[in-house]
């Protein structure tokens, strides 16, 4: 058999483009912002606290 044309191989995928993508609109920049601030957070109550403690 031969190999999809992509187009075909990806018309499911469209049609759970409604709700995905608002997710990646809506979702993914929170969860990037948070990946990304998460260890400057941390980092910058730890550290005065472990100064502190020391």
């Amino acid at each position: 058999m031969a190999p999809l044309p992509i187009a075909i191989a990806f018309v499911p995928v469209a049609t759970l483009s409604g709700p995905v993508e608002l997710e990646w609109k809506y979702l993914i920049p929170w969860l990037l912002m948070l990946s990304i601030a998460a260890p400057t957070l941390l980092t910058a109550v730890v550290v005065p606290l472990a100064l502190y403690i020391v």
